[in-house]
C-alpha cells in the first residue's frame, strides 16, 4: 500500500505497515492527524490515522492527554470549548512554549466529570488550574509525575478521597490550592518537606492530623 492508499481507507480499524524510512506527504480524509514515537511505521485506529515518528512523540502524547480531559469533563458542554479538528495550542486555557503545553487555565469553565491521569503526560506543564468546576472523583497520583508544576489549583470542586502522596513530589511547585472540596484522610506530611512551597490552602474538607512543619 503506498501512502496515498492509506489516506484513502475510511473504514480502517487497525493496519500496521513498515514504510522503508522514507519521507512522504500524506493526504488523509481522517479529521486528525497524530505523530506518535516509531521508526518507520505507520498506524490507523479507529477513524485516527497514526503517523508514527520518534521526533515528535512528546508532541503526540500532550495531545492525546489534551482530549482524555475534553473527554472526561464533558468537553463539548463547557462554557468556551475547544475545536479538537485544530491544534490546540493556543485554544482558550492551553499555553505552549513551543510545542510544549507549559499552562492550562480551565477554571470557571464548566468542566464535569474526573480528572483524567493522562495529564502526567504533559512533562513541560508549569501551571496546572481546574478551580471552580464539578470536578468528582480522586486526585490522581499520576500528577506527582508533573516535575515542573510549580502551581496546583484544584479548589472549589467536589474532589474526594485523600491527598495523594505523590504531590510531595513536586518539587518545583510553590502554590498548592486543594481547599474548599470534600477530601479525607490526614494531611501527608511530605506536604511539609516540598521546600519550594509558598502557598498551601487545605481549608473546607474533612481533613485530620496535622499540618507538619519541615
Amino acid at each position: 500500500l503506498s501512502p496515498v492508499c492509506l489516506g484513502s481507507l475510511r473504514r480502517a480499524a487497525s493496519i500496521n505497515a513498515e514504510y522503508m524510512g522514507k519521507t512522504a506527504r500524506i493526504q488523509s480524509n481522517y479529521h486528525r492527524l497524530y505523530i506518535l514515537q516509531s521508526r518507520n511505521e505507520l498506524f490507523f485506529y479507529g477513524a485516527t490515522l497514526l503517523f508514527r515518528w520518534s521526533v515528535t512523540a512528546q508532541r503526540a502524547e500532550q495531545r492525546l492527554a489534551l482530549e482524555a480531559l475534553y473527554n472526561s469533563t464533558d468537553g463539548p458542554n463547557w462554557d468556551i470549548s475547544w475545536n479538537l479538528d485544530n491544534e490546540l495550542c493556543g485554544q482558550y486555557g492551553v499555553q505552549c512554549s513551543g510545542k510544549n503545553v507549559t499552562k492550562l487555565m480551565l477554571d470557571h469553565n464548566n468542566l464535569v466529570g474526573e480528572i483524567p491521569t493522562e495529564l502526567a503526560q504533559l512533562q513541560s506543564l508549569k501551571t496546572l488550574n481546574l478551580f471552580t468546576n464539578n470536578l468528582i472523583g480522586e486526585i490522581p497520583t499520576e500528577l506527582g509525575n508533573l516535575q515542573s508544576l510549580e502551581i496546583l489549583k484544584l479548589h472549589t470542586n467536589s474532589l474526594t478521597g485523600e491527598i495523594p502522596l505523590e504531590l510531595g513530589e513536586l518539587r518545583s511547585l510553590e502554590i498548592l490550592f486543594l481547599n474548599s472540596n470534600k477530601l479525607t484522610g490526614e494531611i501527608p506530611a511530605v506536604l511539609g518537606r516540598v521546600q519550594s512551597l509558598i502557598n498551601l490552602y487545605l481549608y473546607s474538607n474533612h481533613l485530620t492530623g496535622e499540618i507538619h512543619s519541615r
